[in-house]
């Protein structure tokens, strides 16, 4: 083992200092401008159809809005979705309402409601555009577990 002088030792230490202030600071500046979509599943019964499963999104935007919102919802199964139903600061853009729906988005917040059609289990995508820039991407699972609830009317 080399034998170091307290000296190196110093230099060492006054170099890594500095870096570990940097690598700190850096979380707390990125996290301050990110987006950030959440939602909450809630499951209705289908009545005369217990095979199909019919799912509310409430989505929230949280963190800075971007000038021009549009939010994008695709489909994970072809010929299984069906949208017939959403809040009213969704603006339609572009949709067939069965693969894929864009809609311009006034406000943080917003619903929708998916149906798939002969099975309770499946996928969609929900994603959060600035004009044509895609900023977030939110997956979201239907497995079947989630315990169905009368509709509301």
């Amino acid at each position: 083992m080399q034998n170091q002088s307290r000296r190196t030792v110093l230099r060492a230490a006054a170099w890594s200092v500095p870096a570990v202030t940097v690598v700190a600071a850096a979380p707390a500046f990125a996290a301050s401008s990110t987006r950030q979509l959440s939602v909450q599943v809630t499951r209705y019964s289908v009545v005369n159809d217990p095979a199909s499963a019919d799912y509310r999104l409430d989505v929230l935007v949280s963190g800075p809005m971007p000038a021009a919102p549009r939010i994008q919802w695709l489909a994970g199964e072809t010929g299984v979705h069906s949208l017939f139903e959403n809040s009213s600061n969704l603006t339609p853009i572009a949709a067939d309402y069965t693969d894929q729906a864009l809609w311009s988005l006034s406000g943080s917040s917003f619903w929708l409601r998916d149906t798939l059609n002969q099975t309770a289990v499946g996928s969609c995508s929900i994603e959060l555009y600035d004009g044509g820039t895609r900023l977030e991407v939110l997956p979201v699972v239907y497995d079947g577990t989630l315990p169905a609830q009368p509709p509301p009317l």
